[in-house]
């Protein structure tokens, strides 16, 4: 009976030891399936976040074009000479719009992965910059948009003669397309106290998106600073 016991307490044994090497062996492997997807993951999120980045350069490229413009305006305006006929276009930039379009594929699938992120400060940053830093940018733009739309578009119709069609301009060798506007009478728009306020609202408003987009582009750099680490 001793023998038994010693053979029957031998073979539980190596059971045991047989099933905690089978749940180790199961949780290196899902532990490894989970670096796989988390890889892939961060993987998206750079490249998403590699197109975001492009994508705000350009409209801040544009903002920063577009508070030169009402600059120019406003010192016209303030000015006793005539303006420049290079000043039409100014004026028609008056009514642009800006807007952002941020990667979708990559927002979606962090917000139904994002556990897969193992570390808290690359997963915080990450959710700080699409929950709150890309909607900043959103609503900057949404103000801008309706503000164009209330009262910029409203006067140029106004005041301004427009162009029968579209103009073309080679820049860099390419042809864009131009709308330039003239004032129906510039003397009287130098005193009208609502056109000058609505080209002094935007500007402002232009100003306010410019430096938010600069603070975008730094957490951008930061976050894929942190990605290019995690992934290392």
């Amino acid at each position: 009976m001793g023998k038994y016991f010693k053979y029957a307490i031998g073979e539980i044994l190596l059971v045991v030891i047989g099933i905690l090497i089978a749940l180790q062996i199961n949780n290196w492997n899902e532990n490894r399936l989970e670096r796989i997807q988390e890889e892939e993951l961060l993987m998206l999120l750079k490249n998403g976040i590699a197109n975001d980045s492009r994508e705000l350069h350009e409209v801040l490229n544009g903002i920063q074009n577009d508070v030169q413009r009402t600059t120019r305006i406003l010192n016209h305006l303030k000015s006793k000479n005539s303006y420049p006929d290079s000043l039409y276009s100014d004026f028609a930039a008056l009514s642009i719009n800006r807007s952002v379009n941020f990667n979708q594929v990559a927002v979606k699938a962090f917000e139904n992965k994002e556990n897969l992120v193992k570390n808290n400060d690359l997963r915080y940053t990450i959710l700080n910059l699409y929950n709150n830093l890309y909607a900043t940018i959103e609503s900057q733009t949404a103000n801008q948009r309706a503000n164009t739309r209330t009262f910029n578009r409203p006067l140029l119709k106004k005041k301004f003669i427009y162009p029968e069609d579209v103009l073309y301009k080679q820049v860099n060798g390419d042809s864009v397309p131009f709308f330039p506007i003239k004032p129906i009478d510039f003397k009287q728009l130098k005193n009208d106290v609502e056109f000058n306020n609505a080209v002094k609202t935007s500007k402002i408003n232009l100003k306010v998106l410019e430096s938010r987009l600069k603070d975008v582009l730094k957490a951008i750099d930061n976050v894929q600073n942190l990605i290019a680490v995690e992934l290392k």
